[in-house]
């Protein structure tokens, strides 16, 4: 059956996830589905370039949200934590309920500017988490935590989750946040991306390459690398390490500073890499580093890009990363990795074999967990669920901002006597 999809995301070069709408939607369209992309970008994400499409791409700032209610079929908008890329979709979200895929769990990086942008009060972003998460802690200081903090208390999670009609997201752990605020269904699958087609990795010899892949910030866990590197003579002497991705200034300067007092070579720093330029980059690379602590994310396309590529992998055991089969990857203790990076590293270098091992294994996982077709027979039924399931979610919502502007919170006496059973009325698939 044909269905006409409103698909929102972001849908420039530089974003993952707009590489994986295309990727997704050329399969939606194969199977017959009409798509029309309505990008999410706001500000400086509108000028960068779009990606290729022979359909129709419309910015999302510019549409009246009654228009994807009455002229499509499905809604789907994809919740990423970067608010150049996604900052025209809450907006949206609020107006009426769709199935939101989930990228990312944290996504207070999109809810601080957001509400600072749209909502135009400087303590706005204290509001709004105070609006999801309840109590009081401050003025508008008082919002961000430490990012391990901040992960597991205030994510921002339900902000958003709580305006969906179902939920879509790669891995368990952020499954059990979503559940808690989503009205809808959540439906969990692992993520799917398009082959890059990274070139095989070079013949193990002397020198050895390791590669951190995506923008470079402190949950990407490079100081344990360079922690590793320095415990051992001979990693140290041997290996050389490589981001491959934007890296702001001040990082940049904190990694070579450390880099110098632990005695190895600094990283080298390649900014944002086109997909020709990554490719170039990966073909010396011999062994991926996909270390994340905290988890911040619900899937990783790097993660994806280096075991299809047939690397050797090492990955913080836990969230999407720890979902994988422990004899694809080479499995790190989340937070404190150094001391398994040395031992995987050391490993390799006494067993080359070890590593073309690995990534055979890896390839073949990644074949048969992560491909477009399974992705989409999960997605079609949740698009279908979350359509059948909005109107009802609507009416819920718009009955809680009559309830919230009388006073009624979840503390209040009113609230298990009258909102509880309301809900319960309406089964919206939960």
């Amino acid at each position: 059956m044909t269905n006409r999809i409103a698909w929102l995301t972001p849908w420039n070069i530089q974003s993952a996830i707009a590489m994986f709408s295309a990727h997704l939607v050329a399969e939606l369209r194969r199977r017959g589905h009409e798509v029309t992309i309505f990008r999410t970008e706001a500000g400086s994400g509108l000028e960068l370039e779009n990606l290729p499409y022979d359909g129709e791409v419309v910015a999302l700032s510019d549409v009246d949200p009654h228009v994807l209610r009455w002229q499509f079929d499905h809604v789907v908008s994809n919740v990423g934590n970067h608010f150049p890329f996604h900052g025209a979709l809450p907006r949206v979200m609020d107006e009426f309920p769709m199935l939101a895929i989930f990228h990312d769990g944290l996504i207070a990086h999109l809810a601080d500017p957001w509400s600072r942008d749209c909502l135009d009060l400087p303590t706005c972003p204290t509001l709004l988490a105070r609006s999801v998460y309840g109590g009081d802690f401050g003025n508008e200081e008082g919002f961000w935590l430490p990012l391990d903090d901040m992960a597991k208390q205030r994510p921002m999670t339900g902000w958003l989750a709580g305006m969906a009609a179902g939920c879509f997201t790669h891995s368990h752990f952020w499954k059990g946040e979503l559940e808690r605020y989503c009205p809808g269904g959540v439906t969990v699958h692992p993520l799917s991306m398009p082959d890059e087609e990274i070139p095989p990795p070079p013949p193990w010899s002397d020198r050895i390459v390791i590669a951190t892949v995506g923008h470079v910030n402190r949950n990407k866990r490079v100081e344990e690398v360079l922690y590793a590197l320095a415990s051992d003579s001979l990693l140290a002497e041997r290996c050389e390490y490589r981001l491959f991705g934007h890296c702001e200034e001040s990082e940049k300067q904190h990694l070579t500073k450390l880099a110098q007092q632990l005695g190895v070579r600094s990283p080298t720093f390649t900014g944002w890499l086109t997909a020709e330029e990554l490719r170039r980059e990966m073909s010396q690379v011999h062994v991926i580093s996909c270390l994340r602590y905290p988890v911040l994310e619900a899937g990783s396309a790097s993660l994806i890009t280096a075991m299809r590529s047939g690397r050797p992998t090492l990955v913080s055991n836990h969230g999407a990363y720890g979902e994988v089969a422990p004899e694809a990857v080479m499995r790190c203790t989340p937070g404190n990795e150094s001391l398994d990076v040395l031992r995987h590293l050391s490993a390799l270098m006494e067993n080359p074999e070890r590593a073309d091992e690995i990534g055979q294994r890896a390839q073949a996982y990644v074949a048969e967990v992560n491909s477009v077709t399974s992705y989409i027979d999960a997605l079609e039924p949740a698009m279908e669920n979350a359509t059948r399931a909005a109107p009802r979610i609507a009416m819920l919502r718009e009955m809680g901002k009559v309830l919230g502007g009388l006073g009624v919170t979840t503390q209040s006496e009113d609230f298990e006597r009258i909102v509880i059973p309301l809900a319960q009325s309406f089964n919206t698939g939960r």
